[in-house]
């Protein structure tokens, strides 16, 4: 893994912690969460539930919105099918919701 990949993962949790790693590397949360939308992998999932707390995104419309509107509904970078990108966006809503829920330590 290099050194962009780690920082963008590590992301989502330093920016909830109040970081700004994003602001250091020159990066906006809203433009990593249309990058990880764009992307559809599956290891993007979690970052992006941190960035759609960190953000305030209450539903996976939003998100896919947001992709839509740094991309252009006729990109290259979006160039799927757009229920690919609100299957991304539910995943990234349930992962959200996990993240908010109170880790139980035994």
């Amino acid at each position: 893994m290099n050194t962009t990949e780690t920082a963008l993962g590590r992301l989502g949790e330093l920016a909830i912690e109040g970081h700004s790693l994003i602001g250091m590397r020159g990066f906006r949360r809203d433009d990593v969460a249309a990058m990880k939308m764009a992307a559809e992998r599956a290891k993007d999932i979690e970052d992006l539930g941190h960035i759609v707390l960190a953000l305030g995104i209450e539903n996976a419309n939003e998100l896919v919105q947001l992709a839509f509107q740094k991309y252009g509904e006729h990109s290259v970078a979006l160039s799927a099918p757009a229920d690919n990108y609100e299957i991304v966006a539910e995943e990234a809503m349930a992962a959200a919701r996990a993240l908010r829920r109170p880790r139980i330590t035994p």
